[in-house]
């Protein structure tokens, strides 16, 4: 699982040690988040075993633009070419970059990142500081999924070109609600996939004219999916999207329960990225986070990949038994006084050679990408067995 730099014990007895450093310049009252350098992890990088580069991205923008959420999709108008799109925080305005995917280079040069606007008044809501915004792709359209205002999740059309040019939200724009659950905390991190019934039947099957079902991992433990309607067939083309917005009701559609104990990494996995469905094993391909707390101090995010079931109930059924790491996952200034490393999945593209390119937030300051082979990922995933529960167990 981890190639090169140690074993995850070794690591444990360093993240002790660099909670006690930490806890020691604390106490003698110097600035942990300015001062510390974890000079450990420079020396015993671990590197995951499918891990193959990383890069940087979007590194030209200016300070009070900085984008560590990059949210990545393919161009419409080339397969080789990504699009990207970020938020800077506390901004109204989104930033737009087409990238060359075999040389993260900006297509056509030293482009500037083009702007997009968000604050649109649509109806009497306008969108501004948007959190978390993640793009992609649903039955060829292009869409936004992000955070406002608590505790609602919404889902907005983009206006994408043939060219790849995001002019901003279209005039289509709703609000996403759960009425199945009373809850007093934000709506984060659900994750849309893109369901087909028609994958595994013949052309002349019952499904085989089914329309796609735009579906949304709503937890991971227990594994909830919920969809519009009653069944999660009814999409964003079935529904008329408004002005003022929408607002619209989601339904727990299936629910597993799945045993992740061996996870050490942090009580709670919480969504990442869209999922993408795997062909060669029938199944979708997700990326996780969760959040370990070393005795109540320091906060430490890692991240993760799972899989989970091609058609309903889409029970998980394999998932990393330790955390992805990479050689700058752990090194370096604090990310704030209580939160030493930040690693933030928020999509991902594969590719004709079976290479994932994940691109996460690190530090809430920088976006990069990683490259995995697919095929040491998906060995690297622990099997495990997942039992269906009413949904009304789960709430």
């Amino acid at each position: 699982m981890l190639s090169d730099f140690g074993s995850m014990g070794q690591w444990k007895m360093d993240r002790m040690i660099s909670v006690a450093l930490f806890a020691l310049v604390l106490f003698s009252g110097v600035s942990g988040y300015k001062m510390i350098t974890c000079q450990l992890h420079c020396k015993n990088s671990l590197t995951s075993s499918f891990v193959l580069s990383q890069f940087q991205i979007m590194k030209d923008l200016s300070p009070h633009e900085s984008c560590s959420l990059p949210s990545i999709v393919r161009s419409p108008r080339s397969d080789d070419e990504a699009l990207v799109i970020c938020n800077p925080l506390g901004s109204s305005v989104g930033i737009q970059k087409a990238l060359d995917l075999k040389t993260w280079r900006p297509v056509g040069g030293a482009s500037p990142n083009h702007p997009v606007v968000w604050d649109e008044a649509i109806g009497t809501e306008k969108i501004v500081s948007m959190a978390d915004p993640r793009i992609f792709v649903f039955n060829s359209q292009y869409f936004l999924i992000f955070y406002k205002r608590h505790p609602q999740m919404q889902l907005a059309r983009l206006k994408v070109l043939a060219d790849g040019s995001v002019l901003g939200l279209s005039d289509s724009y709703i609000f996403i609600h759960h009425r199945f659950k009373h809850k007093s905390t934000s709506e984060k991190n659900w994750g849309p996939f893109e369901y087909r019934p028609n994958r595994s039947v013949s052309f002349d099957g019952a499904h085989a004219h089914a329309r796609p079902q735009l579906l949304f991992v709503y937890s991971m433990v227990p594994h909830v999916i919920i969809g519009f309607g009653n069944d999660g067939s009814d999409g964003p083309d079935m529904i008329r999207f408004s002005r003022p917005p929408g607002h619209l009701s989601m339904m727990p559609l299936h629910c597993t329960r799945t045993n992740v104990s061996f996870w050490q990494w942090g009580e709670q996995l919480r969504g990442g990225t869209p999922a993408v469905y795997i062909p060669r094993v029938g199944k979708y391909l997700s990326f996780f986070h969760s959040k370990n707390v070393h005795n109540e101090a320091i906060h430490t995010y890692f991240m993760g990949a799972y899989m989970y079931e091609g058609n309903p109930p889409f029970a998980i059924t394999d998932l990393s038994e330790e955390p992805i790491f990479a050689p700058n996952f752990h090194i370096g200034r604090y990310a704030y006084k209580h939160v030493d490393y930040i690693n933030y999945p928020m999509s991902f593209i594969l590719t004709e050679n079976d290479v994932v390119l994940l691109s996460y937030g690190r530090q809430d300051t920088e976006s990069w990408v990683l490259e995995i082979d697919l095929a040491t990922l998906l060995s690297s995933l622990r099997p495990i067995v997942s039992h269906a529960i009413p949904c009304n167990e789960t709430y």
